[in-house]
């Protein structure tokens, strides 16, 4: 239970120009002839029990259109699907949900429409509200949830249901933080502890990626590549790359503006260049090898102390590391006239990934969040790649480390284990007198 297979699995959409045309071709089918638009072109999946499998790609790329074919929400027009087992769908948290009514009459109708019966949604629902931690907010009407909320228990019901294959969609980033990371927990338990069939849809790569044995990259309603999480993650940020270079021709993404509004104009960046470990100027960068950021800058007044700040951002706009001269101690006098900086990195923790940078001049660390008033400001105008080894691991940075392995029967294992349970025993010790209990060598019974 819990297999699907696609083969040759294709879904058309016609499409007419207007309500006028849709008209006659239904009157006149021969007379009007719709657009055909491709939502999927040619899907072959399979997909076997115990398997969570993420589908990742552009808006438009058939991520949805693909769950709601395998759900059977959809026809597909060309092409075979077969899914074994009872298929759950998380493709829309709010569906049936009834806005005047409670949390809890909901979490009857929602149990029912996902195929609970009342006996099963009433031995469940204290689960449900549990997970949801919604409290004493489960008695009001959904009406008066925030969208948050709202989302928490539609998810938390969705998950109680019984299901062999699940399908989810876009929605995993629901709830505040912690709510976030039981979601993640949790769906790693029907994974690996349940053995439960997960198909993933998300925009949201970390989760995507640490939930999924393999990926799926769609573009264009097509499979363009299927594989290993990190080799597919590789392929979609090149795509992403490749997109924004496209749109780089229309919109001036990398324009060396200051977003904080005028500066003052007594400092102004020049240039700014990226040297590799043999000084040479170079976009591209090693995962472990050196890169300098060297900045060219001309003072048109005399100014004291400056502060320099380089800001690294991934290309989905994850701040991933910020430095500056005031943090390094580094007291540069008075300033005037045409100079340099240089910000050396010894080695680069990046991986592979392409990386926007802002360069900044201010007065003062403080100061500048408090007036925005910098000397001069470029916001994420420039770009440089790192390119990393499969060995050196996933994610966003790299760390030295190393593996050791302690095997069972093992001397050196028999003596950890005995220190891990001594160290238990004093754990549990001390919680119990902290708890007011006996402490050690204390008999119970002359306690009053």
């Amino acid at each position: 239970m819990g297999c699907i297979s696609l083969r040759g699995v294709s879904k058309c959409y016609r499409v007419f120009d207007s309500p006028l045309q849709s008209l006659a071709g239904m009157v006149a089918p021969k007379m009007v002839v719709p657009k055909e638009v491709w939502a999927l072109r040619n899907i072959d999946l399979e997909v076997d029990p115990g398997e969570c499998i993420g589908i990742i790609g552009n808006n438009g790329s058939g991520k949805s259109t693909l769950l709601a074919v395998v759900g059977g929400i959809v026809s597909p027009s060309e092409g075979q699907v077969e899914v074994e087992g009872r298929v759950s769908t998380l493709l829309d948290l709010t569906v049936g949900m009834q806005r005047e009514l409670s949390g809890l009459e909901n979490i009857r109708i929602l149990g029912g429409l996902l195929g609970l019966s009342a006996a099963q949604v009433q031995q469940r629902r204290d689960q449900i509200i549990n997970f949801a931690a919604l409290d004493e907010a489960i008695l009001r009407p959904v009406k008066t949830y925030s969208t948050g909320m709202t989302m928490r228990l539609g998810f938390a019901v969705a998950l109680h249901t019984d299901f062999d294959v699940f399908l989810v969609d876009e929605v995993l980033a629901v709830g505040d933080n912690n709510f976030h990371r039981k979601c993640i927990k949790r769906m790693r338990e029907l994974s690996l502890g349940e053995k439960k069939t997960v198909l993933l849809a998300s925009h949201g790569l970390g989760e995507v990626g640490a939930l999924s044995s393999r990926l799926v990259l769609l573009s264009g309603g097509e499979v363009i590549r299927q594989g290993r999480t990190e080799e597919v993650l590789a392929a979609y940020w090149r795509e992403c790359e490749q997109e924004r270079v496209r749109v780089g021709h229309r919109v001036p993404l990398l324009d060396q503006v200051n977003p904080f509004g005028d500066d003052s104009g007594h400092v102004k960046i020049e240039a700014v260049r990226f040297l590799d470990s043999a000084g040479r100027e170079s976009q591209d960068f090693l995962t472990g090898y050196p890169m300098t950021v060297e900045i060219w800058f001309m003072a048109h007044r005399a100014v004291d102390n400056p502060l320099f700040r380089v800001q690294i951002f991934r290309n989905d706009g994850v701040w991933v590391h910020g430095m500056n001269t005031y943090r390094q101690q580094l007291s540069l006098g008075t300033v005037e006239g045409l100079g340099c900086m240089r910000l050396n990195y010894e080695q680069v923790n990046l991986l592979e990934g392409d990386y926007y940078v802002t360069i900044g001049i201010w007065p003062d660390e403080y100061k500048s969040f408090l007036t925005d008033v910098a000397f001069d400001v470029h916001e994420k105008s420039y770009v440089f790649r790192v390119h990393s080894e499969r060995e050196q691991g996933a994610g966003i940075v790299t760390q030295r480390a190393s593996w050791r392995f302690f095997p069972p029967g093992n001397q050196v294992t028999e003596g950890l284990k005995r220190s891990v349970l001594q160290s238990q025993r004093n754990s549990d010790v001390a919680q119990t007198s902290d708890d007011g209990g006996p402490g050690e060598g204390e008999d119970e019974s002359r306690r009053p």
